[in-house]
């Protein structure tokens, strides 16, 4: 396990804070045994052997007595022990000074840096969460509002179409009319000039055959115009059927947005009580 960069800011504290209230340096070492935090910075970036064999498992802890330390300038008294994190050995921290003090004390701040550590990793995930709630609020509520700009527009074109094929029909329905009303005249005039036709005899006959051409024209002219009619009558039917689709289709819609608008404040709450949270864990 690696800790973050916010984890070190707290060690760095951490550290900091040993010194200042016991006037014991402190040295903590991260997964690789490297120092990386120190009282004496001229120590950050070396390596320390005892920090390694503890890491590696070799040993459970490193102790430097006051008799090695004086055969060894390079070596100080003191103590370093592992910092567990959920069962894993994330780095070591090491106390200089004397042994019967030292030992304890790298003790028990080892296990106070380990629950710092855990609240700074609670606030990452914490902070993490609160973004990814604010992110999906804002996604959320671009996506809401972009769908419900295609619907209206959407809404509104196949309003005009369906005026559009309306008003065709309608237009379609009085030619249909005007045609129905010239079959009817022509069938009145084929009538008048079978009559007339008759009443000419032998002279008329050629006129009888225009004049049953005319009436045949009529009665095809007349049937033709009624299965237009019911075309049109059909093609009312259909429109009206896709204004009532459109009104249901836009009250479901208006409907949906409705419990979406109400699920956003919710997660807005959400994220508040979220950072609120957050702040709990936070450390001076």
């Amino acid at each position: 396990m690696k800790l973050s960069g916010r984890s070190w800011q707290t060690v760095e504290k951490f550290v900091r804070y040993i010194y200042d209230e016991t006037g014991l340096p402190a040295i903590v070492c991260n997964e690789k045994g490297i120092i990386t935090k120190a009282h004496d910075t001229k120590r950050i970036g070396s390596i320390h052997n005892g920090a390694l064999k503890i890491l590696n498992g070799e040993v459970a802890e490193y102790a430097v007595t006051s008799a090695e330390a004086a055969n060894n300038r390079l070596l100080r008294e003191g103590y370093n022990c592992p910092i567990i994190i959920e069962g894993n050995r994330v780095g070591t921290i090491g106390i200089a000074g004397a042994l019967e003090i030292t030992k304890p004390l790298a003790k028990i701040a080892a296990v106070a840096l380990a629950s710092w550590i855990r609240e700074v990793n609670q606030q990452e995930i914490l902070r993490e969460t609160s973004e990814n709630v604010f992110n999906n609020i804002k996604k959320l509520d671009g996506r809401i509002k972009d769908i419900s700009e295609k619907f209206r527009i959407m809404g509104l074109e196949m309003t005009m179409a369906s005026k559009r094929a309306t008003e065709k029909a309608n237009a379609t329905g009085q030619i249909v009319a005007t045609v129905q009303d010239i079959a009817q005249q022509t069938q009145i005039l084929s009538i008048n000039g079978s009559t007339e036709a008759a009443r000419a005899g032998e002279y008329g006959r050629a006129f009888a055959v225009v004049v049953d051409e005319m009436g045949r024209l009529a009665q095809n002219t007349s049937e033709a115009t009624s299965k237009i009619q019911e075309t049109v009558s059909e093609i009312h039917t259909a429109i009206k059927a896709v204004h009532s689709s459109i009104d249901k289709s836009s009250s479901l819609f208006q409907d949906n947005v409705g419990m979406i608008q109400e699920i956003t404040p919710m997660m807005q709450s959400l994220s508040t009580n979220i950072m609120q949270l957050e702040s709990t864990f936070k450390m001076d």
